[in-house]
C-alpha cells in the first residue's frame, strides 16, 4: 500500500522528516505514477503483500514496518476471496516475517472503523474503550481479523482505525 494515496501521503511526510523510506506495492501503471511523486528520494519495491518471498525481500534490513496495503470497498465487497487473501493473508505474512526477526520491529496497521460496523443510533463518540467491535461485510470483517492476528502475534504494535473525511469546499463571494 506504499503507493496507494494514503501510502504516497505517509511517505512524503516521512522524508520530509528526515527518514528513509522504501515503498512497496503493486507494479501497477497507477502506482508507477503515483510513485513519481516522490521521485528518487524513496526505494521502490514492486511485489506482492500475498507472496511470502516478494514481502521478505522488501522487508529485508528495515527497521519499521507501517502496513497500509488493502482491499478497500467497493472491490472488497465484489470479491470477498480476494479481501481476505490480502487483508488477512497479506498481514499474516508480515507478521510472521517480524516475528521471524524476533518481533521487536515496530509495527503500524493501518485498520478501518469499519471494523466497529454499523452504528447509525449512536449519540456518542464511538471508541475502542467503549464500543466492541461488530464489523459487516468482508472489509470489515478482514481488517478485524487481520487486528487479531496482529494482537496475538507477539509483536511490537500499533493499530490505528482510520476513517474517511468528506468535506466540501465552499467559496464566499460578495
Amino acid at each position: 500500500g506504499g503507493a496507494g494515496r494514503l501510502g504516497i501521503n505517509v511517505c512524503k511526510v516521512f522524508l520530509q522528516e528526515g527518514f528513509q523510506v522504501r515503498v512497496f506495492d503493486l507494479e501497477t501503471e497507477r502506482n508507477k505514477k503515483s510513485v513519481k511523486e516522490i521521485g528518487s528520494q524513496a526505494e521502490i519495491f514492486w511485489g506482492d503483500i500475498t507472496q511470502l518471498d516478494s514481502v521478505r525481500e522488501a522487508m529485508e534490513g528495515v527497521d519499521a514496518v507501517v502496513h497500509m496495503a488493502a482491499i478497500l470497498p467497493p472491490v472488497a465487497y465484489e470479491k470477498p476471496e480476494l479481501a481476505s487473501k490480502v487483508n488477512v493473508g497479506g498481514t499474516q505474512i508480515v507478521v510472521d516475517l517480524l516475528k521471524e526477526k524476533g518481533g521487536r520491529i515496530p509495527f503500524v496497521f493501518t485498520s478501518s472503523v469499519a471494523v466497529f460496523g454499523p452504528s447509525p443510533n449512536t449519540t456518542q463518540l464511538i471508541s475502542p474503550e467503549k464500543n466492541e467491535p461488530h464489523p459487516k461485510g468482508a472489509y470489515g470483517e478482514t481488517k478485524f481479523q487481520a487486528e487479531n492476528l496482529i494482537k496475538e502475534a507477539g509483536i511490537d504494535y500499533v493499530i490505528l482505525r482510520l476513517t474517511a473525511t468528506m468535506y466540501l469546499a465552499f467559496g464566499i463571494s460578495d
